[in-house]
């Protein structure tokens, strides 16, 4: 029976061992999970920080260009209130109706605000497409035109309609050439 015990010592003595080994195994893994979790943990505080660096700077960044647009959109104004845009409407020797179309048009800023600058923008964009499409109407009404309609006098019965949308194109037209004209100079002077 004592031999049996030895035997039995021996089993537990290796049950013992094996689960020795095993629990250091175990102790390594949950070190090494340990290193690997703060590792991370510390490479994610770097990439927190990091990110946070980051959104600081493009913060500045972004008032930094706003404080450019600003200045740019200062400069402008300073720019355009060196024009006297009356006086410079009043010498084109045009008709009144072209007179009061770049009058509603081109006015000298009175405030350096963002909307302001927006609503001209907005103001001419809509003049533009409206003239473009007013132009591009009163084109196919004119290429519509037949021949035997004008021979006729079909054509000249409702000639005061047709008259009026002619001038007013026409009119539309010459305030655009000056709108064109004044841009061009204003930035080939500011190209010098």
């Amino acid at each position: 029976m004592s031999h049996s015990k030895s035997e039995l010592d021996v089993k537990v003595e290796w049950i013992k061992n094996e689960m020795n080994d095993k629990l250091e195994k175990c102790k390594e893994a949950r070190d090494r999970a340990k290193s690997y979790v703060k590792h991370f943990r510390d490479k994610l505080n770097e990439a927190e920080n990091n990110l946070l660096h980051n959104a600081s700077e493009l913060e500045k960044v972004n008032k930094k260009s706003e404080e450019i647009q600003d200045n740019e959109r200062r400069l402008f104004h300073k720019i355009l209130e060196k024009i006297n845009y009356q006086e410079l409407i009043s010498q084109l020797n045009e008709p009144d109706e072209v007179d009061d179309v770049l009058s509603s048009l081109v006015k000298a800023p009175t405030a350096d605000s963002k909307e302001n600058d927006i609503n001209a923008n907005q103001k001419l964009r809509d003049f533009w497409k409206k003239l473009l499409e007013k132009e591009k109407e009163i084109l196919d009404k004119i290429t519509s035109i037949q021949a035997s309609d004008v021979v006729g006098g079909t054509y000249f019965q409702q000639w005061a309609d047709h008259k009026d949308e002619f001038d007013d194109l026409m009119y539309s037209l010459r305030a655009r050439v000056f709108l064109l004209n004044i841009l061009y100079k204003i930035l080939i002077q500011q190209q010098d």
